[in-house]
């Protein structure tokens, strides 16, 4: 796999016609996706073998559910499959769990569901199972995962569960995936006090349902106080979108709110209900519209309902997919106050409607900021390189050479400590070092020069290779300066050359600064950055797309059994990626969660986590239509 993989990013710097970058892609994913695979069956036996651990930490249940949605959104949108979640009332929303495992379990049921649903909708539901009293400490919560998808037959059912199996099982196979998804969930779930069942009619779709006990938590002291809504009650909306589910999901949210809300399904119909209200004397005071479909779209009615009025009495609230983020961002236009991408989280909602009323700070978003030339280029590196590996070898040396860095290769620690007393003094910038090697390992060799410098002075950085996880403490012990991980990731070699130049994170937070307004993705500063090469930056973007959800379950993962060292390791390799990007908020928190890890403080490595699934998930709405706008 190192040598799939390294090669592959190799291979795909080099000049490649349209064809073979697709061939590219084919091994690339392949070897993701046997990743993957290792993963699952890693994670399986844990479940199996007991030591699968829960934890027990205060949880906003609306926020993570928010959360996980906006995540899985943009692949429910490339579908144009519609996704929507509503959490009951009556649900309390501070809980006591474990909100990791209950995050994997949802996030494999709603995969799954988008997986094998090609039209319709996928929709999550939190209500309360059992009438619990209010004076009671646990709450007894279903949640519902619900589809329109291709269904399961009858004779499938009870082998869902099973491991390595599918619905789809035939040789000509449409969907991917290992049938291990839904055997880790069940036994997650089990081990959390709940059952996983499943209802389902073929060509119809399916349900999967869970019950769970959890705490109820206090409500957090600290923080902002939530918006006032009183501005809203009493007042008359019109809420036209073409998903009954969602339109439903929006009625009852502005009815908790005390509003008096009307529904239409299309936007003629809308437009109808429109006129009728303000030639009864009766206007709608807001309009809350999906983007909907032609022949009367959602930002036609828009600005049919803006010229219908004298002075914009009716401000517009556009609700839209990410699959057609492109037409609203035309919809800086009269009659729309505020936009939302889909799924509506009902914070955001609530906010979006009070901005839309004046009452809640500037409806409009702030003009983009001017681009910024592009970065000038770093001065050249002299690189000793030790690896052993012929492969592992050629892969780093053509890295560093096609950046410009002068390499010189060995392939034992001893050969390295000769290149090193044969030089002159200060003849390389930077060791990266092997740790396995014949004759002589990278960590008896470098303990052998940091012993040398102690008498003679100075200080060579040496950057261990490592196929494995190591732990910092070896690292530091023997006098390394930090370690890249095997296949070596160039984004995290480049941060590692950065830090050599003694420049290291400057040229990221520039570039983070320059989006401090919104820390979402700076297409201007992202184009700067990589000289103008849009074809370029779509590849980027596509591979940090493919890449973020499998590092976002490794850092989980590592979360969950405190392991400061991986922690660390694949924090900083997010970290390094996003840094091309010029998002704020992302790249703090993956920075964040990498120093934490290096003084091996973990208490509030879940809050980061946390806020750097929000930030990466706002990130990549923009990311995924900068791809599709320019992909080859």
């Amino acid at each position: 796999l190192n040598a799939i993989l390294g090669m592959a990013d190799l291979l795909w710097e080099t000049e490649l016609s349209h064809e073979q970058k697709q061939y590219v892609k084919v091994f690339r994913t392949a070897g993701e996706n046997l990743l993957g695979l290792i993963n699952d069956i890693l994670d399986i036996s844990r479940v199996e073998s007991g030591t699968l651990t829960l934890e027990v930490a205060d949880f906003d249940l609306n926020e993570l559910l928010e959360r996980t949605c906006e995540i899985m959104a943009m692949r429910a949108h490339a579908k144009g499959i519609e996704l929507a979640f509503r959490v009951m009332p009556d649900v309390p929303s501070f809980l006591a769990g474990d909100p990791f495992r209950l995050r994997q379990i949802l996030i494999n049921l709603i995969g799954n569901a988008i997986k094998f649903t090609e039209k319709g909708e996928v929709v999550v539901e939190v209500k309360r199972q059992k009438p619990e009293a209010d004076g009671q400490k646990t709450r007894t919560l279903h949640f519902s995962v619900r589809d329109t998808g291709i269904g399961i037959p009858p004779e499938k059912k009870e082998t869902v569960f099973e491991k390595f199996t599918q619905v789809d099982s035939s040789t000509t196979r449409k969907y991917g995936g290992t049938g291990l998804g839904l055997a880790i969930s069940s036994r997650i779930v089990e081990r959390m006090g709940g059952q996983l069942t499943v209802e389902s009619q073929v060509g119809k779709g399916s349900r999967f349902d869970f019950g769970l006990s959890l705490r109820v938590a206090a409500i957090p002291k600290a923080g902002a106080a939530p918006p006032d809504r009183a501005p809203l009650a009493g007042l008359r909306v019109l809420i036209a979108d073409d998903n009954a589910t969602s339109r439903g999901i929006l009625e009852q949210m502005v009815t908790h709110w005390k509003m008096r809300p009307v529904t239409a399904a299309d936007g003629e119909a809308a437009w109808r209900l429109w006129e009728e209200a303000r030639r009864a004397g009766q206007p709608f005071e807001l309009l809350v519209t999906d983007i909907l479909a032609p022949p009367l779209d959602g930002l036609a009615l828009a600005q049919k309902v803006y010229e219908s009025v004298e002075r914009a009495q009716a401000p517009t609230v556009l609700l839209t997919p990410l699959n057609r983020r492109n037409e609203a961002l035309g919809s800086a236009r009269p009659g729309v106050a505020v936009s939302l991408w889909k799924p509506v989280k009902e914070s955001a909602f609530l906010a979006a409607l009070l901005r839309a009323l004046g009452k809640g700070g500037p409806a409009k978003a702030s003009p983009a900021e001017a681009q910024t030339p592009p970065t000038p280029p770093q001065r050249p590196l002299r690189v000793l390189l030790a690896e052993d590996d012929p492969v592992s070898r050629t892969l780093a040396v053509r890295l560093l050479e096609k950046r410009g860095h002068q390499v010189t290769a060995v392939s034992t620690g001893s050969e390295a400590l000769a290149a090193i007393e044969r030089a002159a003094p200060s003849a390389f910038d930077l060791v990266l070092m092997d740790i396995q090697m014949p004759e002589m390992g990278g960590l008896d060799a470098t303990a052998h020069l940091r012993k040398k410098e102690q008498s003679a002075g100075g200080h060579l950085p040496i950057i261990a290779m490592t196929a494995h996880t190591l732990q910092e403490g070896q690292i530091l012990e023997v006098g390394m300066d930090g370690y890249l991980l095997k296949p070596i990731d160039p984004v995290a070699l480049e941060a590692r050359l950065d830090w050599v130049r003694g420049t290291q994170d400057e040229r990221p937070k520039a570039a983070a600064e320059r989006s401090a307004k919104d820390g979402e993705f700076d297409e201007a500063a992202a184009l700067a950055y990589v000289g103008g090469d849009r074809e370029l930056l779509s590849e980027m973007a596509e591979l940090l797309l493919q890449d973020a959800p499998r590092l976002l379950s490794s850092l989980r993962q590592a979360a969950d059994q405190q392991d400061s060292a991986a922690l660390e390791r694949v924090a900083h390799k997010l970290k390094g990626a996003l840094s091309h990007f010029s998002t704020r908020t992302a790249f703090e928190m993956a920075e964040r969660l990498e120093a934490m890890s290096r003084r091996k403080e973990l208490s509030e490595a879940p809050q980061a986590l946390e806020q750097l699934e929000q930030a990466l998930g706002r990130l990549s709405n923009g990311l995924a239509a900068f791809a599709r706008n320019h992909s080859s």
